[in-house]
């Protein structure tokens, strides 16, 4: 009996310090300029464009780009019709996510972060 309540306050425990928290709102506001800029630099990327950063995440035409071998390769990550391919603020680490999401999704992140400009500043 006591092994079995020991075991489940251990898997709880783990848990609870696995569990993401948020970032301050300084740190969240900044991520959300950072992917403003990001979503504007995409406004003008194309597939036939040059990448140097392996592995690096970009929109092009509603796809997740990601870059491999100095190209952008777009096959895998076409967001669906309802939706649109954008750089969003983390909210819970520094920095930003590409993603596929719907405008109005988008629109609201950034406005809870206090960014102005919407998508892209």
């Amino acid at each position: 009996m006591f092994r079995r309540i020991f075991i489940a306050f251990a898997c709880c425990f783990y848990l609870a310090q696995a569990a993401p928290t948020a970032v301050d709102k300084p740190t969240v506001l900044s991520n959300a300029r950072q992917a403003q800029k990001l979503n504007l630099q995409f406004k003008s990327l194309k597939a036939t464009d040059p990448c140097s950063a392996e592995a690096e995440r970009a929109c092009i035409s509603r796809s997740i780009a990601v870059c491999k071998g100095g190209a952008w390769e777009t096959a895998r990550g076409r967001c669906s019709r309802s939706q649109g391919c954008f750089a969003l603020p983390s909210i819970t680490s520094v920095g930003t996510a590409v993603t596929c999401t719907t405008e109005e999704n988008a629109l609201a992140l950034f406005s809870n972060t206090g960014a102005i400009g919407g998508i892209d500043g």
